[in-house]
């Protein structure tokens, strides 16, 4: 009987053979598995070896590869010798087997990330579907801290390169789900599921004004008006000594009215009715942009747009959210993805949106 590996990504890299756990020799042959599994195809031996042992000699980066592969397959198929299912080695290309017996807890991510924005999109009513919301909780479950959180490659930028980028990929993900976790179970009075979406996206966001206002909604429309007021506090606090900002003009309109119960109504709790009271997940200040790509798309269909700016901006959340609102149009969105340096398949991110 085939052995099935598991390999969770999400958070500290754990890998495990028929359910016992597996290491690798060294923290470059983990990366270069991690490597293997998220990028589908074969790979050149000289792209690898510089991509991971670039500090060396040319001769010596290929024994060092050659050492990689030799431990990975000698680990994962103890009793197979070069015969095994997970890897495909030739000559001049190595690859991971997607063929194989295998999980990988970011596969599992994504394939609930779409289904539950698909099933989100094509529901008619304004509460979110019960089957998109199980798929938007595992997502949240999966997700067990930063992709690949604590491994650091000594002298290999471009794989770190490549690492920052599915961190932050990933992260940027999970806090959607997040979101869209909490303004769901909002919008079907569901206030304490919504409390603790938003207490873990606050976990991996500190900084998010939006979602210190949300959560001090949500306590108020669960009649926890003592936890409001302690959350606007803590948001003022870490904007103080972390920014040297203070809150903005709306988070303290809302403090202003929760001070006092007569005037904010939501302390009565409205689960038919809550979204006056509660705006949608904001753009965090790019609804302009978004505006200005929806006119675009309906003016001028044959066109280029390119979404340029500083890490960190919001950019790919933008983008996200106007394929979303393309896509529950029944407009076909082909996605691919590239990467900083130029190693890869000629035309990957083509090849990979065919």
């Amino acid at each position: 009987m085939a052995s099935t590996l598991h390999i969770r990504l999400l958070g500290g890299p754990e890998i495990r053979l028929d359910g016992r756990p597996v290491h690798l020799e060294t923290v470059k042959t983990l990366a270069l598995l991690a490597y293997l599994v998220m990028r589908p195809g074969p790979h050149q031996r000289d792209m690898l070896a510089a991509l991971l042992w670039g500090e060396q000699d040319a001769a010596r980066a290929a024994r060092s590869l050659r050492r990689a592969v030799w431990n990975i397959r000698h680990t994962l198929c103890p009793d197979e010798g070069d015969a095994c299912p997970f890897l495909l080695v030739s000559r001049h290309t190595v690859a991971f087997n997607h063929d194989a017996a295998y999980r990988l807890d970011v596969r599992e991510f994504d394939e609930h990330l779409e289904t539950g924005q698909r099933l989100a999109a094509a529901h008619t009513s304004s509460f979110a579907s019960e089957r998109a919301l199980e798929h938007l909780r595992a997502c949240v479950a999966l997700y067990r801290g930063d992709f690949l959180e604590g491994l650091y490659v000594r002298d290999a930028p471009e794989f770190e390169t490549w690492l920052m980028g599915e961190r932050a990929y990933y992260r940027e993900r999970v806090l959607q789900v997040l979101s869209r976790l909490s303004e769901a179970h909002t919008a079907r009075g569901e206030y304490d599921q919504a409390i603790l979406a938003l207490q873990r996206l606050l976990s991996l966001a500190p900084w998010s004004e939006w979602a210190h206002r949300r959560l001090m909604l949500c306590y108020a429309l669960a009649g926890r008006r003592a936890d409001a007021l302690a959350q606007y506090e803590t948001c003022r606090r870490l904007l103080r000594d972390h920014l040297d900002v203070t809150p903005m003009p709306e988070t303290v309109r809302l403090y202003e009215r929760l001070r006092d119960p007569r005037q904010f109504p939501a302390l009565r709790p409205r689960p038919e009715s809550p979204t006056d009271l509660l705006p949608p997940v904001p753009f965090f200040g790019r609804g302009r942009e978004h505006a200005w790509l929806l006119s675009r798309w309906q003016t001028r269909r044959h066109a280029l747009t390119l979404v340029e700016g500083e890490a960190g901006i919001g950019k790919t959340r933008l983008v996200e959210e106007f394929l979303k609102h393309l896509s529950g149009r029944g407009v076909t969105v082909l996605r691919g993805r590239c990467y900083q340096f130029g190693h890869g398949a000629p035309f990957h991110p083509l090849a990979d949106a065919l």
